[in-house]
């Protein structure tokens, strides 16, 4: 899963491809939607299972890769693991405190999440 769900619109195919019975020219713009990327079970094992431990995540496509790999990619994935491991070391076992059907998303064009997330957990 990635806030943004398209990928920066101004990419061009740099030869024809077919793909899925469809021709993309050279130089024709190519728009990529991240989230089918990021759950491709070609590439990810069990694509709709959230595993903060798996060992496939460097392929995640939200920093994107090859030479418009985002910069900060390195220090953001540092302190999401130093993060999720203090918090879930001080709150164990949380799971969502109302019913998931609640839960109200944020639907602006360019990054997507929740509105608020209410949580609850075991002493």
């Amino acid at each position: 899963m990635s806030i943004v769900h398209l990928g920066t619109p101004n990419r061009a195919a740099l030869e024809d491809v077919e793909l899925e019975g469809r021709m993309i020219r050279k130089a024709d713009t190519v728009a990529i939607g991240l989230p089918a990327v990021n759950r491709d079970p070609s590439v990810f094992s069990e694509p709709d299972i959230l595993k903060l431990d798996r060992e496939d995540a460097r392929k995640h496509a939200a920093f994107g890769g090859g030479i418009h790999q985002c910069l900060g990619q390195h220090l953001a994935r540092v302190a999401l693991r130093i993060g999720f491991s203090c918090l879930f070391a001080r709150f164990p076992n949380p799971r969502l405190a109302v019913p998931a059907e609640e839960i109200k998303l944020r639907e602006q064009p360019a990054a997507y999440g929740v509105l608020a997330l209410p949580v609850a957990w075991d002493a």
